[in-house]
């Protein structure tokens, strides 16, 4: 289960670069068409956030296949409505595209969960419940989406368009990695918060071993493929070496911080959702106060730096945050 989670972990980054090329070769019509494609857009992207929270709920309870199957689809339905109406000689309505492709996901997740929807509708305290939750870890949820795109956005400030292309080409290879210990943490998430409230805490930190260990082995493969490769770019004096450099160096920064990805969410998943946002507000406070200060200092290499110094540095934090959940039980970590 997990390995088929892992192949369409990549689903995202994808996505995203397949948009950012639809947009680039239908520019023109964009502008021509400005406030129809932004009003489709943004009932796109509201649905768009619907599907997520029906993505997190398949997730939570389990239904990882299912959950990636929806996840990787998107691409595909994309792909396929752009073709036809590039065969049919239509004029590329990208906006219109994204908008059937989420309909498609929301009905499909309409379809799987009907069940579970009348029966919450009946009852007004999974209302209560959920907002009350909801609005505690709101602030996590949004720190999350926005963390790993810090450093270019102090960059597009601070910096020339040129040193950003350059980072970002590193950025979206380290992204794209970054979603493989994404997936490790989404299939045990359902997982922990099960053996939490079992009060099975043994096996709860066995599972967060297991999970840290796979973690550290693939950032390590990682890390020797990116040196490895810097080494041929820099011997052979090839283009994109301060790209290769600016990736190794976020890499590193990985290697510690590994340990802590798969169980990020342990605060949530142990109904502790402020606990959960205050640790996500910290450690995306310390990445933007270090990328500031390391611009400054060293130009496009000093965001890569200050990355891998703000999740090196946020690893005690965790600890401190997570010895107030389980106190006397750390041993089991070891």
């Amino acid at each position: 289960m997990l390995i088929f989670n892992l192949l369409f972990s990549l689903n995202r980054v994808f996505f995203f670069f397949f948009f950012f090329l639809i947009f680039t070769f239908f520019k023109s019509y964009f502008e021509k068409f400005y406030y129809i494609f932004n009003i489709i857009f943004l009932i796109s992207v509201f649905i768009f956030s619907i599907n997520k929270i029906f993505f997190s709920y398949y997730n939570a309870i389990g239904k990882i296949k299912y959950f990636s199957f929806l996840n990787s689809i998107r691409p595909f339905l994309i792909a396929i409505l752009l073709f036809r109406q590039i065969q049919n000689e239509e004029e590329q309505n990208v906006a219109l595209i994204f908008l059937i492709t989420e309909l498609i996901i929301f009905i499909l997740c309409l379809i799987k969960s009907s069940h579970t929807l009348r029966k919450s509708l009946v009852k007004f305290r999974f209302f209560k419940l959920h907002f009350h939750f909801g609005r505690k870890i709101l602030f996590n949820n949004v720190l999350s989406e926005s963390l790993i795109k810090v450093d270019i956005i102090c960059l597009s400030l601070l910096l020339s368009t040129h040193y950003v292309g350059l980072y970002s080409l590193a950025s979206f290879f380290f992204e794209g990695f970054y979603q493989f210990l994404i997936s490790i943490k989404n299939n045990i998430n359902p997982m922990l918060s099960k053996l939490y409230f079992t009060k099975n805490i043994k096996n709860l930190f066995k599972l967060i071993r297991i999970s840290s260990l796979i973690s550290l082995i693939l950032v390590l493969i990682y890390f020797v493929i990116i040196l490895l490769v810097y080494s041929f770019i820099k011997y052979f004096s090839l283009p994109f070496e301060e790209s290769a450099l600016i990736l190794l160096i976020l890499v590193t920064g990985l290697l510690l911080y590994s340990f802590i990805i798969p169980m990020e969410n342990i605060f949530s998943q142990t109904n502790r959702p402020a606990l959960q946002s205050y640790f996500m507000f910290t450690l995306f406070f310390v990445n933007l106060i270090l990328n500031i200060i390391f611009i400054k200092l060293y130009d496009v290499y000093g965001a890569a730096i200050a990355t891998t110094l703000s999740y090196t540095m946020i690893i005690p934090i965790f600890l401190f945050f997570f010895k107030k959940i389980f106190k006397n039980k750390l041993y089991f970590l070891v």
